[in-house]
């Protein structure tokens, strides 16, 4: 990865005001990174000043290897706060351009979004929307979700700038009267999506009367959310006791992705009840295997700050995250608990009893013991972390019982042998694990 900072005159609207030199890029490894900025002194039009300092930009080759960012920051460097951010493409000369295509401008930079560019609503997504006043709805107010020629909703919502639901102060929000759990998502319907266009999410689903009952996100069916630049989990006492639950019959899941970057789930929570992160409680169908659409999908890092928390907690599903960092603290806690069939991977994916370290590297760190689970129906609950780079690591015990679990360990990563939790007396029981290094 790379830093390119370009000194600007005037107000920086025209290539002209960027005295020093072009940069040529004329070869990039795979998933490199290169980050050019300038000042936001006496900048005038943003839009313009970003597409004249990637104009001094160029990558020939026509791969898609190097991801480049342009900044105007507030300072440089040494003070790297950002105040507005875009993604570069290339024209057919190679010359950075900022375009229609790419995702609209992110207000507040990589940091939390800044609170005048931030829509806030204490109004849940709830599809199927059934009795909802679509004139009283901020959705429909605002037109976020899209809509039939009758008004009807078309589960479709498309966010175009960083947006806050908060119910922390709604014992139960209005739209989900009828309903028997609270979620600042939920979502029951087998089709449509939330696309935030390159912005930034957050949930606070804290507060009311019953923790049991409520969830950051609840999905029955199939959630997908695009283009999440991050998707902020937030909470404090009397927060959900399970974050994203998915349940169903073969039928839920959650898919998190942000086009060709990483999305990144941050959780933010660090009061001390006892919590799950993830939560896969499904029921095996009639026909075919739970997990092949029972699911949890992030495209991106998850980062917990969360006390007293379990990672994952899998029965008849699988979870999936690119890469990760976190760590539980509590006694008696499992970081990741599988059973009955469920999958949890890092890093990685399973061909039949393989595991495989995925394309594109990402850190993983876990601390806390993990326990694979069976069934006496054989139904095996699997494990599979690929620790890849010299900031992975794993800290706590793994447990089977008629369960599998995998590693990969290389390339500088580590595994410490210590007990982090609890593992309910079933290290090494009736199971399968393996080392790769």
């Amino acid at each position: 990865n790379a830093y390119l900072y370009y000194a600007h005159e005037g107000n920086g609207e025209e290539t002209a005001n960027y005295k020093a030199g072009d940069t040529y890029v004329e070869a990039a490894e795979a998933n490199s990174t290169i980050k050019i900025f300038t000042d936001a002194t006496n900048i005038g039009d943003a839009t313009k000043a970003l597409n004249a300092v990637v104009g001094k930009l160029y990558y020939t080759p026509k791969d898609k290897n190097l991801t480049a960012q342009a900044y105007i920051a507030e300072g440089l460097m040494t003070a790297p706060a950002k105040t507005l951010e875009q993604r570069v493409d290339w024209k057919d000369n190679g010359q950075g351009v900022i375009n229609a295509t790419t995702p609209s401008p992110v207000p507040g930079g990589e940091g939390h979004p800044s609170a005048e560019d931030t829509f806030t609503t204490q109004t849940p997504i709830l599809e199927p929307n059934y009795g909802v006043d679509v004139n009283a709805n901020e959705w429909f107010k605002n037109k976020y979700v899209n809509v039939d020629s009758e008004g009807d909703s078309l589960s479709e919502y498309t966010i175009n700038k960083n947006t806050e639901i908060d119910i922390s102060k709604i014992d139960k929000p209005e739209v989900e009267k009828y309903l028997n759990n609270v979620a600042t998502i939920y979502w029951t319907n087998d089709h449509g999506f939330v696309d935030m266009t390159g912005h930034s999410l957050t949930l606070n689903a804290a507060g009311g009367s019953n923790a049991d009952k409520r969830y950051h996100i609840y999905s029955e069916y199939k959630l997908v959310m695009k283009n999440v630049k991050e998707l902020i989990l937030k909470g404090k006492n009397g927060s959900p006791k399970k974050y994203i639950l998915i349940k169903g019959k073969n039928t839920g899941s959650v898919d998190i992705s942000n086009g060709d970057q990483d999305a990144l789930l941050k959780v933010e929570n660090k009061d001390e009840q006892a919590k799950t992160l993830i939560t896969i409680d499904a029921n095996q169908a009639d026909n075919g295997n739970a997990t092949d659409k029972t699911f949890f999908k992030l495209k991106g890092m998850l980062e917990s700050e969360a006390k007293n928390a379990t990672l994952a907690d899998i029965k008849n599903g699988s979870v999936s995250l690119d890469g990760v960092k976190f760590t539980t603290e509590g006694d008696g806690i499992l970081s990741v608990h599988v059973n009955d069939g469920g999958i949890f991977n890092a890093n990685s994916s399973f061909a039949g009893n393989a595991l495989k370290a995925n394309g594109k590297k990402h850190d993983v760190i876990i601390e806390g013991n993990i326990l694979a689970e069976g069934t006496a129906r054989g139904k095996s609950g699997k494990i599979g972390l690929a620790l890849n780079t010299s900031n992975s690591h794993f800290s706590g015990l793994i447990g089977v019982n008629k369960g599998e679990a995998h590693m990969i360990l290389k390339d500088g990563a580590e595994w410490n042998h210590e007990s982090k939790g609890a593992l309910k007396g079933a290290y090494g029981s009736i199971g399968n694990s393996s080392l790769n290094t």
